[in-house]
């Protein structure tokens, strides 16, 4: 991280396109936070099912926009300078609002800076078969 400007994340149960990089590189530019959107993939098959529809979505937007929206970290782009006073909000729980993940926490902090959409998948998500989304997917869930 200290010899770039930008930082991404990148955990265990996803997988970048080659072009996620570049395509969150170009719209970046002189904006705080970049993120694309996530593609839902079978975790046991590989198999694609559908563009993440419900979460991963941005600010104000899907099944958390009654709490400011959310953005996967793994489908983020920061550029650090801008949003160095709220890294560490990843490692804090914001325990001060019932349910809220760390992920969420640190979206609460930079949701309203100023952002780029890459509006197609680069992020590949693995998903399990017990996870809600294929109850979403399912009943075409909207939110």
């Amino acid at each position: 991280m200290a010899n770039s400007r930008y930082v991404a994340y990148l955990d265990d149960d996803n997988v970048w396109r080659s072009n996620h990089l570049s395509e969150l590189l170009s719209v970046v530019h002189d904006k705080a936070w970049a993120f694309a959107q996530r593609m839902l993939v079978d975790q046991e098959t590989g198999a694609e099912l559908v563009v993440d529809r419900w979460d991963s979505l941005g600010p104000g937007e899907g099944r958390f926009a009654a709490q400011g929206g959310f953005v996967d970290p793994n489908c983020l782009l920061l550029d650090k300078v801008i949003c160095a006073r709220f890294l560490s909000r990843w490692s804090e729980t914001g325990s001060s609002q019932a349910g809220v993940t760390a992920d969420r926490h640190f979206f609460a902090a930079i949701r309203d800076l100023p952002h780029g959409c890459v509006a197609k998948p680069t992020v590949l998500y693995g998903i399990r078969s017990t996870s809600i989304f294929h109850h979403f997917m399912k009943h075409d869930v909207k939110f």
